[in-house]
């Protein structure tokens, strides 16, 4: 008769198998002898189990809460604010064709027709007046959009005054050099006797205003939504409207200034040289120089 015997040794994640042991039990002799099998050893794999400690509520002051959370690396668009303000001069446009139709259709039709622009601004037509200062306030609003597109682009940081948004900062700018510069040829006009000679400069540069407030529109919404591919031609464009707009209306200006027989050539050319053609200078090598 044979015994079966079965024996299981586990230490730690191993299990020692041993086949069972015969012993014959017709043999007299008591130290019976018997046939071992070799030993075969098989691993077990540990399986921690975690203990269910039930959902994590949230902490809304965010002190043991935010520590679990893991960190989201995503690329922020810093100009993401360009394109809503660029919505929003549209619809300011859509308003001024709206409520000032017949004024801007006449302001329009006079910028091609030699000194009528200027006739309408010496109206005392409150109309024309309104519409001509929201189609400034247009140029006001898109200009610093181009301008801050134009930095960017030229890998510059146009942080001139600290804890005030870029944006902010170049429409402050713009809005103290033209008010300065406009105030200072009335001034002038008013000084030497030839406030025709001024208005007629002051109504071409309202002119230059209006063309580069509306073309500038589609220009920076094209920088902004097309490819990076065609974004160089579109600022050589923005800079050329820009360009283009300011010598017309500074010829313009030198034109009916130097017909006007009460002023000296030689204060004109001094005029034009260090109130309008020096600055622009100063500032195109600022602007080099901070970029």
């Amino acid at each position: 008769m044979s015994l079966i015997n079965y024996l299981e040794i586990i230490q730690d994640t191993t299990v020692v198998v041993a086949k069972p042991v015969v012993i014959d039990s017709s043999k007299k002799d008591s130290s019976a002898t018997a046939s071992v099998a070799p030993l075969k050893l098989k691993k077990i794999k540990k399986v921690e189990v975690k203990q269910d400690e039930g959902p994590v509520l949230p902490n809304f002051f965010f002190t043991t809460y935010s520590k679990d959370l893991k960190v989201d690396l995503r690329r922020y668009d810093t100009d993401s604010w360009i394109l809503p303000l660029l919505l929003f001069a549209v619809f300011f446009l859509g308003i001024i064709n709206t409520y000032f139709f017949k004024e801007s259709r006449q302001l329009f039709s006079s910028i091609f027709k030699k000194g009528s622009f200027k006739k309408l601004l010496n109206e005392e037509n409150v109309m024309i007046r309104r519409t001509v200062f929201l189609f400034v306030l247009l140029f006001l609003i898109v200009t610093p959009i181009f301008s801050f597109q134009v930095y960017t682009f030229y890998n510059g940081h146009p942080d001139y005054i600290p804890l005030i948004p870029p944006y902010l900062q170049i429409l402050l700018i713009l809005s103290a050099a033209f008010g300065l510069k406009l105030f200072g040829i009335r001034f002038l006009g008013y000084i030497f006797s030839c406030s025709s000679v001024a208005m007629s400069y002051i109504s071409s540069i309202i002119v230059s205003f209006i063309i580069a407030g509306l073309l500038l529109i589609p220009i920076a919404l094209f920088i902004k939504i097309s490819l990076p591919v065609f974004t160089l031609y579109l600022v050589y464009a923005g800079v050329a409207l820009l360009s283009t707009t300011y010598v017309v209306s500074l010829v313009a200006g030198i034109i009916s200034a130097w017909r006007e027989e009460k002023l000296s050539k030689f204060h004109l050319i001094l005029y034009f040289c260090t109130l309008e053609i020096l600055p622009l200078f100063i500032i195109i090598k600022t602007v080099k120089d901070l970029s």
